[in-house]
């Protein structure tokens, strides 16, 4: 989690992160991590499976931010994390969802129980 950019320019991350719930982190030295690869073809496949699925989801995001509207954007965010919404604070579903909590309040009664207009 973080900056690529970042890590490979060796320069302070312009973005950070917040754990929404109780997480285990498991922290590594980068140069220790490139220092494996260069020895170990598998540790060289290992990490570009992580970078490719990392690219996935942020192309993911950034397609879904251009190419959708609110509505629909939650009722995927809805269809993918089913259980996030009730885990997870609204303010930080609508900042993820690019909208304000004001819309997405008004998106969730639109969609409670037996109205599935959103």
């Amino acid at each position: 989690m973080g900056s690529m950019a970042a890590l490979i320019l060796n320069a302070p991350s312009k973005l950070s992160i917040q754990a929404l719930e109780f997480s285990e982190v498991i922290c590594f030295i980068y140069d220790d991590i490139l220092q494996l690869a260069d020895q170990s073809f598998m540790w060289q496949l290992l990490l570009r499976k992580i970078a490719e699925a990392d690219y996935l989801d942020k192309e993911k995001r950034e397609s879904d931010l251009l190419c959708f509207n609110a509505k629909d954007r939650y009722l995927n965010f809805i269809n993918e994390h089913p259980d996030w919404e009730e885990r997870i604070q609204q303010r930080y579903i609508a900042s993820y969802l690019g909208i304000t909590p004001e819309t997405l309040s008004r998106m969730r009664n639109k969609s409670g129980p037996g109205n599935n207009s959103v």
